[in-house]
């Protein structure tokens, strides 16, 4: 049996990886979606589900900030019967020399359950990790922010400190154990051992086309350390490989002794541009000389087929995971699991009805607020799609508008809003691209009920709408998908404007109210269709 990469579809970055009999889990990035950190776990590296969303407002405070902060390369880790999740909250990111962040620890025994109030570590540097001795020692390793120095030479090292495993307190001085190589930007550290070698794996260049993982290796965790004969372990920047960015990854080894190696990657459609995001793919391992390799046949990342653990049939029998549905309800489980608000609950502004088939969803700010937005998303995961719902709305006035959002940030998305004008209701299409705004009335509607659906093929979307669900009218221009991706934000950072972008494209419901924040719309029948269901 194969495993098809990637393993995650959609925005999944930064991947951190582990086994505990009998499951692999994976941790990834989330920045301003709430909740953060999305967890899934696997029997078999195949059928993947999403488990645990597991930092709430209680351990996270993102109001405020700018799209692409918030929680970055979360590091997932296992000793003695608890689990432990490192995380930064990153606040400032972009338009200064400063880097502010905060890095936290929380844990339990059930990464499906409860988990601890957050312990704050330091505030050095970003994606930090945990890493848990045989001898019964803990270590808590991240990337050194320097703002004295240009942003290209600001990524000084891998800082290293033991940590206490019960109190999480800090002990001894931190110590710069391994400076990168010249692909620079070193970042994402994760320790493991084999053997008698500490091994050292980090993301350098930068997570773009140059994107790679470096590995380096020392009988002493403090050093020095040697680094890999071919330097990058995975790296796609100068091949023509279908997993682009390959880069930030972690290990794992199996209760067989399997090594595989989780990391992200991004597939293109045109310009180099990738909105399904950064993504999870994953390698086998092979050991030689005592040091880490993607084995021979994996070693062309322009194909996406891996080889799955032995055992994969009997493994896959034991559990039935649900297939993927195409229609997503508005359940407890489901706003839990598979959507996200923006930087923090919006419970308070949503009230479910009948099971979780309807939402009532109250206004608040507008599209391009960073306090709070009366918007749930769902993350788009194929290049072929359409989403549909129904809206019911009653627009009393120009400040009252609700619909289809399709989004990447703020500063790039296209919406489908209910509104009223002059006493008559339209339907009018917002757009966003590199924050230039454009708003246009369109059809004139004379009922409560409307359907929306987006129709996305590639590089080209196109929104309708129907009055009965049956006759689709096209409704406004067609979008460019390729505006919602990291490459389009990327450059804004350059001319001082709204910064680099990390996440991936999303698809969701939107409601506004600029009057008192509290006119409703109700949402109901949200399909969300790949090509593969149809």
């Amino acid at each position: 049996m194969k495993i098809q990469n990637p393993i995650l579809s959609g925005f999944n970055a930064d991947p951190s990886i582990i086994f505990v009999e009998p499951y692999y889990y994976i941790a990834n990035s989330t920045f301003e979606y709430y909740p953060g950190v999305q967890i899934h776990r696997s029997l078999d590296l195949v059928n993947w589900e999403t488990v645990a969303r597991p930092i709430d407002d209680s351990k996270i405070a993102m109001r405020g900030i700018t799209a692409s902060c918030g929680v970055w390369a979360p590091c997932l880790s296992y000793c003695n019967g608890i689990f432990y999740l490192v995380y930064s909250n990153v606040t400032l990111w972009t338009n200064s020399p400063f880097k502010d962040v905060c890095n936290y620890i929380i844990s339990t025994t059930d990464v499906t359950g409860e988990w601890s109030n957050p312990v704050y570590i330091n505030s050095s540097g970003f994606d930090a990790s945990l890493f848990h001795d045989f001898d019964g020692k803990s270590y808590f390793v991240n990337m050194e922010w320097d703002f004295r120095n240009p942003e290209a030479d600001a990524f000084t090292g891998i800082i290293l400190q033991e940590i206490d495993r019960k109190t999480f307190k800090l002990k001894g001085e931190p110590k710069t154990i391994f400076c990168g190589t010249d692909r620079k930007l070193v970042e994402g550290p994760h320790i493991y051992k084999k053997g008698e070698y500490y091994y050292l794996l980090t993301a350098e260049g930068g997570t773009v086309l140059e994107h790679a993982a470096t590995i380096a290796r020392s009988k002493n965790i403090w050093g020095d350390y040697e680094i890999h004969p071919n330097k990058h372990v995975v790296s796609s920047w100068g091949h023509d490989c279908y997993l682009k960015k390959a880069g930030h990854a972690s290990l794992c080894v199996d209760s067989h002794g399997e090594w595989y190696m989780a990391h992200l990657s991004g597939r293109h459609l045109i310009y180099d541009r990738c909105p399904l995001g950064r993504e999870t793919s994953i390698q086998n391992i092979e050991w030689i000389n005592d040091w880490p390799y993607i084995t021979s046949e994996n070693k062309d990342l322009s194909s996406t087929n891996r080889q799955a653990p032995r055992d994969f049939f009997e493994i896959k029998n034991e559990v039935a995971f649900k297939p993927k549905s195409a229609k997503i309800l508005f359940d407890v489980n489901s706003l839990r699991l598979r959507w996200q608000s923006l930087r923090n609950s919006i419970e308070h502004k949503y009230t479910i009805l009948d099971n979780g088939k309807r939402l009532e969803l109250r206004g608040g700010a507008s599209y391009m607020n960073t306090q709070e937005q009366s918007m749930l998303a769902y993350r788009q995961q194929d290049f072929v799609f359409e989403a549909s719902v129904k809206l019911t709305y009653k627009p009393e006035c120009f400040q009252h508008l609700a619909g289809m959002t399709y989004r990447y940030n703020e500063h790039n998305q296209y919406l489908i809003l209910l509104t009223q004008n002059n006493n008559k209701r339209y339907l009018t299409m917002h757009s966003v691209i590199n924050n230039n705004h454009s708003i246009v009335n369109l059809d004139e509607i004379n009922t409560n009920d409307i359907y929306i659906k987006l129709k996305v093929d590639n590089t080209i979307g196109q929104y309708y709408y129907s009055v009965d669900n049956i006759s689709f009218k096209k409704i406004g221009n067609q979008i460019d998908v390729s505006t919602l991706s990291d490459e389009i934000a990327t450059p804004q950072y350059k001319d001082n404007a709204a910064g680099l972008g990390f996440t991936g494209a999303f698809v969701g419901i939107y409601c506004g109210d600029f009057k008192f924040n509290n006119h409703f719309a109700v949402f109901s029948d949200f399909e969300y269709r790949s090509e593969s269901h149809k």
